[in-house]
Protein backbone atom coordinates (compact mmCIF):
# COMPACT_ATOMS: atom_id res chain seq x y z
CA UNK A 1 0.00 0.00 0.00
CA UNK A 2 1.44 3.57 -1.17
CA UNK A 3 0.51 6.15 1.48
CA UNK A 4 -0.82 6.25 5.62
CA UNK A 5 -1.96 9.76 6.84
CA UNK A 6 -2.33 9.46 10.72
CA UNK A 7 -1.55 11.31 14.01
CA UNK A 8 -4.33 12.12 16.86
CA UNK A 9 -8.21 11.86 15.62
CA UNK A 10 -9.65 15.41 14.85
CA UNK A 11 -6.51 16.48 13.58
CA UNK A 12 -7.74 16.73 10.20
CA UNK A 13 -7.60 13.11 8.56
CA UNK A 14 -10.56 13.53 7.07
CA UNK A 15 -9.65 16.96 5.16
CA UNK A 16 -6.67 16.03 3.86
CA UNK A 17 -8.02 12.90 2.65
CA UNK A 18 -10.84 14.93 0.51
CA UNK A 19 -8.03 16.67 -0.47
CA UNK A 20 -5.89 13.86 -1.81
CA UNK A 21 -9.02 12.63 -3.62
CA UNK A 22 -9.25 15.88 -5.52
CA UNK A 23 -5.37 15.53 -6.55
CA UNK A 24 -6.18 11.84 -8.16
CA UNK A 25 -5.12 9.86 -5.23
CA UNK A 26 -7.96 7.38 -3.66
CA UNK A 27 -7.46 7.42 0.25
CA UNK A 28 -9.58 5.85 2.59
CA UNK A 29 -10.74 7.49 5.95
CA UNK A 30 -10.76 4.92 8.80
CA UNK A 31 -13.19 3.03 8.09
CA UNK A 32 -11.67 1.43 4.57
CA UNK A 33 -8.14 1.67 2.38
CA UNK A 34 -8.65 3.13 -0.46
CA UNK A 35 -6.21 1.99 -3.39
CA UNK A 36 -3.49 4.50 -2.74
CA UNK A 37 -4.11 4.13 1.26
CA UNK A 38 -5.76 5.36 4.10
CA UNK A 39 -5.95 8.57 6.35
CA UNK A 40 -6.78 7.56 9.72
CA UNK A 41 -5.74 7.87 13.55
CA UNK A 42 -6.49 4.39 14.19
CA UNK A 43 -3.66 3.38 12.39
CA UNK A 44 -1.47 5.56 14.77
CA UNK A 45 -0.31 2.25 16.92
CA UNK A 46 0.14 -1.35 15.97
CA UNK A 47 -2.92 -3.09 16.58
CA UNK A 48 -4.67 -6.53 15.54
CA UNK A 49 -8.10 -4.89 15.93
CA UNK A 50 -9.82 -1.38 15.75
CA UNK A 51 -13.13 -0.52 16.90
CA UNK A 52 -14.07 0.55 12.91
CA UNK A 53 -12.60 0.10 9.98
CA UNK A 54 -9.67 -2.52 9.10
CA UNK A 55 -7.10 -3.40 11.78
CA UNK A 56 -3.66 -1.26 11.21
CA UNK A 57 -1.49 -4.60 11.88
CA UNK A 58 -2.65 -6.41 8.44
CA UNK A 59 -1.31 -3.16 6.59
CA UNK A 60 2.30 -1.65 5.52
CA UNK A 61 2.84 1.30 3.16
CA UNK A 62 5.65 3.08 1.38
CA UNK A 63 4.80 6.68 2.72
CA UNK A 64 3.70 7.40 6.20
CA UNK A 65 2.99 11.10 6.96
CA UNK A 66 2.52 12.15 10.18
CA UNK A 67 -0.19 14.71 10.69
CA UNK A 68 -0.85 17.65 13.41
CA UNK A 69 -2.42 19.87 14.81
CA UNK A 70 -2.29 22.50 17.29
CA UNK A 71 -3.13 21.29 20.64
CA UNK A 72 -5.34 24.52 22.08
CA UNK A 73 -7.54 23.56 19.00
CA UNK A 74 -7.55 19.94 18.76
CA UNK A 75 -7.51 18.44 22.71
CA UNK A 76 -11.35 20.29 23.16
CA UNK A 77 -12.16 18.29 20.07
CA UNK A 78 -11.02 15.56 20.87
CA UNK A 79 -12.85 15.48 23.78
CA UNK A 80 -15.99 14.59 21.91
CA UNK A 81 -14.74 11.12 21.22
CA UNK A 82 -17.38 8.82 22.31
CA UNK A 83 -16.44 5.50 24.28
CA UNK A 84 -15.47 3.20 21.44
CA UNK A 85 -12.50 5.45 20.63
CA UNK A 86 -11.51 6.10 24.50
CA UNK A 87 -11.38 2.09 24.95
CA UNK A 88 -9.15 1.40 21.93
CA UNK A 89 -6.70 4.77 23.08
CA UNK A 90 -6.82 3.59 26.76
CA UNK A 91 -5.71 -0.16 25.25
CA UNK A 92 -2.37 1.96 23.96
CA UNK A 93 -1.67 4.76 26.44
CA UNK A 94 -1.70 5.36 29.87
CA UNK A 95 -4.95 7.08 31.12
CA UNK A 96 -6.80 6.89 34.12
CA UNK A 97 -10.46 6.02 35.16
CA UNK A 98 -10.54 9.00 37.18
CA UNK A 99 -9.29 11.40 34.84
CA UNK A 100 -11.88 14.49 33.31
CA UNK A 101 -12.46 14.14 29.75
CA UNK A 102 -10.31 17.22 28.53
CA UNK A 103 -7.62 15.63 30.70
CA UNK A 104 -7.83 12.42 28.85
CA UNK A 105 -7.70 14.34 25.95
CA UNK A 106 -4.75 16.21 26.45
CA UNK A 107 -2.80 12.69 27.20
CA UNK A 108 -3.78 11.68 24.27
CA UNK A 109 -2.80 14.59 22.26
CA UNK A 110 0.49 14.13 23.86
CA UNK A 111 0.88 10.69 24.30
CA UNK A 112 -0.13 9.54 20.55
CA UNK A 113 1.17 12.22 19.07
CA UNK A 114 4.35 10.70 20.31
CA UNK A 115 4.07 6.91 19.53
CA UNK A 116 3.40 8.34 15.51
CA UNK A 117 6.18 10.38 15.35
CA UNK A 118 8.56 7.59 15.57
CA UNK A 119 6.94 5.65 12.76
CA UNK A 120 6.57 8.57 9.90
CA UNK A 121 8.78 9.92 7.13
CA UNK A 122 7.24 13.39 7.15
CA UNK A 123 5.35 15.23 9.62
CA UNK A 124 2.56 17.91 8.21
CA UNK A 125 0.76 20.78 10.30
CA UNK A 126 -3.21 20.64 9.37
CA UNK A 127 -2.91 24.60 9.39
CA UNK A 128 -0.52 24.70 6.27
CA UNK A 129 -3.20 23.03 4.72
CA UNK A 130 -4.02 23.56 1.57
CA UNK A 131 -0.96 24.25 0.03
CA UNK A 132 1.38 21.55 2.42
CA UNK A 133 -0.43 18.94 -0.01
CA UNK A 134 1.79 20.42 -2.87
CA UNK A 135 4.79 18.86 -1.20
CA UNK A 136 2.77 15.78 -0.52
CA UNK A 137 1.74 15.29 -3.85
CA UNK A 138 5.39 16.00 -4.88
CA UNK A 139 6.70 13.20 -2.80
CA UNK A 140 3.97 10.39 -3.84
CA UNK A 141 3.87 11.74 -7.39
CA UNK A 142 0.25 12.62 -7.56
CA UNK A 143 -0.91 16.35 -9.45
CA UNK A 144 -1.08 18.93 -7.52
CA UNK A 145 -3.68 21.66 -8.33
CA UNK A 146 -5.02 24.33 -5.75
CA UNK A 147 -7.62 25.18 -8.11
CA UNK A 148 -9.24 21.99 -7.53
CA UNK A 149 -8.90 21.83 -3.80
CA UNK A 150 -9.24 25.85 -2.58
CA UNK A 151 -13.00 25.14 -1.84
CA UNK A 152 -12.68 22.60 0.23
CA UNK A 153 -13.31 24.22 4.04
CA UNK A 154 -10.37 23.99 6.52
CA UNK A 155 -12.45 22.49 9.02
CA UNK A 156 -14.40 20.16 6.98
CA UNK A 157 -15.76 17.33 9.80
CA UNK A 158 -15.70 19.71 12.63
CA UNK A 159 -17.10 18.77 15.67
CA UNK A 160 -17.11 22.38 16.98
CA UNK A 161 -21.21 22.79 15.98
CA UNK A 162 -22.15 19.17 17.01
CA UNK A 163 -22.65 15.60 15.84
CA UNK A 164 -25.55 16.16 13.64
CA UNK A 165 -23.82 19.20 11.54
CA UNK A 166 -21.09 16.87 10.99
CA UNK A 167 -23.27 14.07 10.28
CA UNK A 168 -25.66 16.07 7.86
CA UNK A 169 -22.10 17.44 6.02
CA UNK A 170 -20.78 14.04 5.68
CA UNK A 171 -23.71 13.62 3.97
CA UNK A 172 -24.02 15.93 1.84
CA UNK A 173 -20.30 15.39 1.21
CA UNK A 174 -20.84 11.80 -0.08
CA UNK A 175 -22.93 13.40 -2.99
CA UNK A 176 -20.51 16.05 -3.90
CA UNK A 177 -21.73 19.24 -1.91
CA UNK A 178 -18.41 21.24 0.20
CA UNK A 179 -19.51 23.92 2.70
CA UNK A 180 -19.54 26.68 0.34
CA UNK A 181 -22.51 25.51 -1.22
CA UNK A 182 -25.31 28.31 -0.18
CA UNK A 183 -27.58 26.08 1.55
CA UNK A 184 -24.70 24.66 3.79
CA UNK A 185 -23.47 28.12 4.49
CA UNK A 186 -26.81 28.89 5.65
CA UNK A 187 -27.23 26.07 7.75
CA UNK A 188 -23.99 26.36 9.50
CA UNK A 189 -24.61 30.58 10.34
CA UNK A 190 -27.63 29.47 12.55
CA UNK A 191 -25.01 27.38 14.57
CA UNK A 192 -23.73 28.49 17.74
CA UNK A 193 -20.29 26.51 18.50
CA UNK A 194 -19.96 24.04 21.01
CA UNK A 195 -16.67 24.47 22.09
CA UNK A 196 -13.85 27.08 22.29
CA UNK A 197 -9.58 26.21 21.91
CA UNK A 198 -8.11 25.78 24.97
CA UNK A 199 -5.68 27.84 26.44
CA UNK A 200 -2.14 27.36 28.53
CA UNK A 201 -3.53 28.53 31.60
CA UNK A 202 -6.95 25.95 31.11
CA UNK A 203 -4.28 23.03 30.77
CA UNK A 204 -2.06 24.14 33.69
CA UNK A 205 -5.19 24.20 35.96
CA UNK A 206 -5.16 20.41 34.59
CA UNK A 207 -1.84 19.05 34.65
CA UNK A 208 1.00 21.98 35.27
CA UNK A 209 3.50 19.27 34.80
CA UNK A 210 1.37 17.51 31.51
CA UNK A 211 0.82 20.79 30.41
CA UNK A 212 4.55 22.10 30.35
CA UNK A 213 5.34 19.00 28.09
CA UNK A 214 2.17 19.69 25.63
CA UNK A 215 3.85 22.97 25.32
CA UNK A 216 7.38 21.34 24.61
CA UNK A 217 6.12 18.98 22.40
CA UNK A 218 3.91 22.20 20.16
CA UNK A 219 7.39 24.22 19.90
CA UNK A 220 9.06 21.24 19.11
CA UNK A 221 6.35 20.50 16.16
CA UNK A 222 6.86 24.14 15.20
CA UNK A 223 4.11 26.25 16.68
CA UNK A 224 4.75 29.77 17.71
CA UNK A 225 3.02 31.32 20.78
CA UNK A 226 5.01 33.83 20.96
CA UNK A 227 3.98 35.60 17.73
CA UNK A 228 0.30 35.34 18.60
CA UNK A 229 0.29 36.62 22.39
CA UNK A 230 -0.38 33.09 23.36
CA UNK A 231 2.56 32.05 25.20
CA UNK A 232 2.86 29.99 28.09
CA UNK A 233 1.23 32.25 30.62
CA UNK A 234 -1.79 32.84 28.27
Amino acid sequence: MRILITGCGRSGTKYISVLLGRCGLELGHERRVGKDGISSWLFGVESSTAPWGPPPADYRFEHTFHLIRNPLSAIPSIATFGPAAWEYISRHISIETSDSLILKSAKYWLYWNGMVENKTDIRLKIEDMPGAIAMLCDRVGAQFDMSRIKQVPNDLNTRRYGILFNIFESMCLDVGLVRNNTFLKKVLSKLPPMYDDLTWKDLRALDSSLMEKIYNKALEYGYDYSTSGVGIHG
